[in-house]
């Protein structure tokens, strides 16, 4: 879940986890606020003690998808501009510290080590798919998991075939925007008796 933006303060929800600094509860879809006394209630199995602040703070589940929305928008923008080798898009979407860790077993050290990489052709796609398959927040941070098909032309590595990816891809928010941070890819084994290769 995202950070909740309860007007002049925000509370954090953690997979299995509730921090609560400003007495807001979860009920449902609802995170409601109580006035004038501690509550316990239950959440992820764990009871929780939360001190009561304000009462006209609410935040509707439609809310908690808002900030999904923008991943899944940064996300798409950030495979064209991979998929047209668009450098200016890239550099406005990855952080200058920006690592990577490959599937030629190696890490590329920032920004700027991916975008020469970029530049040579050494990442270069006839086609490019991403289907993401989850999306989690942990305060500033959003960590993205899926699957990629991509098929590497001219120079990149194994040009000519099609691969199937496993990724990951990190995000942090920082005043209102947001940049990736850091990436795994892997290539997935592929059966036996077929051939699988893969790039970044």
């Amino acid at each position: 879940m995202p950070n909740i933006h309860c007007r002049r303060f925000a509370l954090d929800l953690r997979v299995f986890n509730v921090v609560c600094p400003l007495g807001c509860f979860l009920v449902g879809d609802v995170v409601r606020p109580q006035s004038g006394k501690r509550l316990n209630f239950v959440f992820g199995g764990s009871e929780f003690h939360c001190p009561v602040y304000r009462k006209d703070c609410i935040m509707r589940k439609e809310n908690f998808n808002s900030e999904q929305d923008v991943i899944r928008q940064l996300e798409e923008q950030e495979r064209q501009a991979v998929l047209q080798q668009d450098l200016a898009a890239l550099e406005r979407l990855w952080s200058e510290e920006f690592i990577v860790n490959n599937p030629q077993n190696q890490i590329s050290m920032s920004r700027g080590d991916v975008l020469a990489l970029v530049k040579r052709g050494l990442i270069r796609y006839a086609a490019f798919e991403r289907r993401i398959e989850s999306i989690r927040f942990n305060a500033d941070i959003a960590i993205v998991m899926g699957a990629e098909t991509v098929e590497p032309v001219g120079d990149a590595p194994r040009a000519g075939g099609t691969v199937e990816r496993r990724f990951t891809n990190i995000w942090r928010k920082q005043d209102v925007t947001w940049h990736m941070i850091a990436r795994h890819a892997n290539v997935i084994a592929p059966a036996p008796g077929h051939s699988a290769i893969g790039s970044k």
